[in-house]
This record gives structure tokens, sequence and C-alpha cells, in this order.
């Protein structure tokens, strides 16, 4: 990035702890850039409107990155698009009780009429993107154990296998590979630095 902050959503992702919808946002809203944007409000709406609201649980971030990518206009105020979807859905397409007799995409809409007698239970959009668990935990977890047992060191540093040893009471040396991988992510992240020699 050569010292310049990057206005692109890739060149955001490359910073530590910016996921893609932090990145699009940024993109969008600070950098006028032509990003697509992915939050609560937004998938919502666009799940019902294409899909259709039977449809959105069963439907993975990735697919509905695709879609709100593909509505992005061309041109220029694709903030000012993005900012109206997000506001769309917390005001008219909302998840309990959808307003759609004020709704103008009636017309396109896949879940109308059927979404106006749907159950609450129904309505509901809940992520199918679930933390793959390792040894019972997320990854999540292992990382800041792992942060958390280096901080009581007095040298700040310690071998795999002793921190293998601390964070998990069944800890075997079949398991180092997969411990080199969490702190390579903690490396790449600037918040330890991996000493081969040692």
């Amino acid at each position: 990035m050569d010292g310049l902050f990057p206005t692109t959503s890739e060149g955001l992702q490359e910073l530590p702890g910016i996921g893609p919808y932090t990145a699009g946002a940024v993109a969008s809203f600070a950098f006028e850039q032509e990003s697509a944007i992915l939050d609560t409000n937004v998938k919502r709406v666009v799940g019902r409107i294409f899909p259709g609201y039977k449809k959105l649980p069963q439907l993975n971030d990735s697919t509905l990155w695709k879609l709100t990518r593909a509505l992005l206009p061309k041109g220029k105020k694709v903030y000012a698009f993005n900012q109206a979807l997000m506001d769309f859905g917390s005001q008219v397409c909302t998840s309990r009780k959808p307003s759609c007799d004020a709704c103008p995409f009636q017309n396109m809409c896949t879940s109308y009429p059927a979404i106006q007698s749907a159950k609450p239970a129904e309505l509901r959009y809940q992520s199918k993107n679930r933390e793959t668990l390792y040894f019972g935990k997320p990854r999540r977890i292992w990382r800041g154990k792992m942060l958390s047992y280096l901080h009581t060191q007095k040298t700040g540093s310690a071998s795999l296998q002793s921190i293998g040893a601390h964070i998990q009471d069944d800890f075997t040396d079949a398991r180092i590979e997969w411990l080199k991988t969490v702190a390579a992510a903690l490396e790449k992240d600037d918040l330890v630095l991996i000493d081969n020699d040692t």
C-alpha cells in the first residue's frame, strides 16, 4: 500500500480485521467507489425480491454478494443507491412486518403477495455461514487463547508445543501443523512474529 490508505474494497480487505462488508461500506461511502455492500437489511431486501423469502435461509453470502454486485447502477452515486437499499430494508422491507402495501417493488418481488401471510419465523433471515469448529471451538477462540498465553510469558514468546499444551488439555504433537496455521494467521494480522529458528 506504500503508505497510502487504500480506497478500493479489494485494497481495504488487505488491512487487518477488515472484511468484505466493512471494506464495501468504506469504499462506497467514504470514497464513492462502485462497491457493493451486504448488511442484514440488504440481504433481506435482495433475497426477498429475487430468490424469495422462502429460499432466503438457504442462500449463502457468496450468492447474495453476486446479486448485490449485479444490482449496482453504472456511473456515479453508487453510495446513494447503497444507502437507499439499506434504508429501504430498515423502514419498508423490515424483518418482522414488511410494509408490502407501501413497497414500489410489488410487481417484481418474488415474495409478494405470499409474504403478507407468512409466519414471523419464516421471515427471519439466519445466515447459513456457520463458523468451522476446530477441536470443539471456532478458530478465533484458539487465536485469542494463543495471544493470551503469549502475553503471560516474560519474553513474550513460546514454542508451539508449550502453547498447545497450555491452550488445549488434550493437545498432541499431531496438532502442531494446525497450530502453525493459527500462528501464521496472527502473524499476517501483525499480532505475532514467528521465529522459525526456535
